[in-house]
């Protein structure tokens, strides 16, 4: 990826040109976050600085071999845990890939994100890491493509969030996730992505 000293014509904001490959060259505008010539994406982009509202919807991520996904509008949960398996060769790690892309998209459409959070992903080296590094570019990708607002949150900050500690624990978070959705939540990455989701609403309420 390379920076050119070139304007957005609408805003004035810098535009990041991206080669994607085959000669083909995206460029994006850095204040909306999204394409602003692009065969790839047929539609308009998002206002990433969007205020969120009390029907909006934000997908929280706990990124990792077993991915916990949560989209919540704060009243009504879909939630669960997606599995990437370990990365054994490129050719994994690109399927990997697709397929989390793919997924996005489908909850994208179905929901209309406003916002997407994912809770910051642990080096702890191996298969581990460079899959929860690969979704994170794919889930920075994504929403850079359609203007999707995103950020990303630490575990101990997440923690005391939902529970007043910084070292709670899984049954902690678990337990804060099913008071939140009203029914028992038994997997402590679909747990970790509810929490992650309603913190992420926190977040943008407060900022609004």
């Amino acid at each position: 990826m390379s920076d050119q000293l070139t304007l957005c014509p609408k805003c004035r904001a810098r535009l990041v040109h991206v080669n994607i490959g085959d000669g083909v060259v995206d460029t994006y505008c850095e204040e909306s976050g999204g394409p602003t010539s692009s065969g790839l994406n047929t539609n308009p982009p998002r206002r990433s600085e969007m205020l969120i509202e009390e029907n909006d919807r934000v997908l929280g991520l706990d990124l990792a071999k077993l991915t916990g996904y949560c989209v919540s509008d704060g009243t009504h949960f879909e939630s669960g845990v997606w599995d990437f398996g370990s990365i054994r060769d490129a050719v994994k790690s690109r399927h990997n890939g697709h397929m989390f892309e793919a997924l996005l998209n489908e909850l994208d459409k179905i929901h209309n994100l406003d916002a997407i959070v994912y809770e910051r992903a642990h080096h702890r080296g191996g298969a581990a890491t460079r899959i929860a590094l690969g979704l994170v570019s794919v889930t920075l990708m994504y929403a850079a493509q359609y203007g999707i607002r995103v950020f990303d949150v630490h575990t101990a900050t997440l923690k005391k969030w939902a529970t007043g500690d910084y070292r709670a624990g899984k049954l902690a978070m678990m337990a804060f996730a099913s008071e939140k959705t009203g029914r028992e939540i038994t997997s402590d990455d679909e747990g970790d992505a509810i929490c992650v989701a309603e913190y992420g609403r926190s977040v943008l309420k407060e900022e609004g």
